[in-house]
C-alpha cells in the first residue's frame, strides 16, 4: 500500500480562529471554492510524497532528529492572499529565517536518507482553498481580504508533524503519522 506524506509545521488553534473569521467575505464571494477547513491548515515543509508505510521508521528517524536541533520560533501570518495558478488560494507568512532553516534541514535529511522529495521552491503559506478543475478563483475574493489583526498573527511554532494524505470527496484530509517537538528553549 502507498501512502502521500509530508513534513509540516501548524497554526495555533487561536490563529487559525482568526483567520478563519477574516476569511469571512472572501468565502461569501466564491462559495463555490473548495474551502480548507481550518484544522486542515498547514505549511509544508518537505513534500515526500508516495511511499511504502515500511519507509515511515526511516522518516521518523531524520524527522525527529532535524527537530530536535530546532528551537521554538515565532511564525506570523502576513497581510497578503494570493493565488498559485489562479486556482489555489493562500495566505502568506512574513519571512522567517527559522522556518527557512528547519525546512532546508528537513528537506536535506529526507535526501540523504534517499527519498526523492518535490522539487518547488520553498513558498511558506496556508492554503485556504482550491478552485475547480475547470475554475479558477476570482480575483475579487483576495480584493476583499482584510487579514486579521497583528495580535492575533502570531504564534509559536513548537513541533513538526509527519502528515499523511488521504483522498476523499470533500478533498484531501491529513492524519498525524508522528509528532516531534522542537527543542526547549534554553536547551
Amino acid at each position: 500500500m502507498s501512502e502521500r506524506l509530508f513534513v509540516a509545521v501548524s497554526p495555533e488553534p487561536a490563529v487559525s480562529a482568526a483567520l478563519d473569521a477574516a476569511l469571512r467575505d472572501a468565502r461569501l464571494r466564491a462559495p463555490h471554492l473548495r474551502w480548507v477547513p481550518p484544522e486542515r491548515w498547514h505549511i509544508t515543509l518537505a513534500f515526500i510524497g508516495s511511499t511504502d508505510r515500511g519507509a515511515e521508521a526511516c522518516l521518523a528517524v531524520g524527522v525527529g532528529v532535524e527537530a530536535a536541533a530546532s528551537q521554538p520560533f515565532e511564525l506570523m501570518l502576513d497581510r497578503r492572499l494570493g493565488t498559485f495558478g489562479g486556482r489555489v488560494l493562500w495566505a502568506g507568512l512574513e519571512a522567517s529565517e527559522p522556518l527557512r532553516a528547519l525546512a532546508e534541514a528537513e528537506r536535506m535529511s529526507l535526501t540523504n536518507a534517499g527519498f526523492a522529495l518535490e522539487e518547488r521552491a520553498f513558498h511558506p503559506h496556508l492554503t485556504v482553498a482550491r478552485a475547480g478543475r475547470r475554475e479558477r478563483v476570482p480575483q475579487a475574493v483576495t480584493r476583499v481580504w482584510s487579514a486579521p489583526p497583528r495580535s492575533s498573527r502570531s504564534w509559536t511554532t513548537n513541533e513538526v508533524l509527519l502528515l499523511r494524505s488521504e483522498s476523499g470527496p470533500d478533498g484531501p484530509r491529513y492524519a498525524r503519522v508522528a509528532v516531534w517537538p522542537l527543542a526547549a528553549r534554553g536547551a
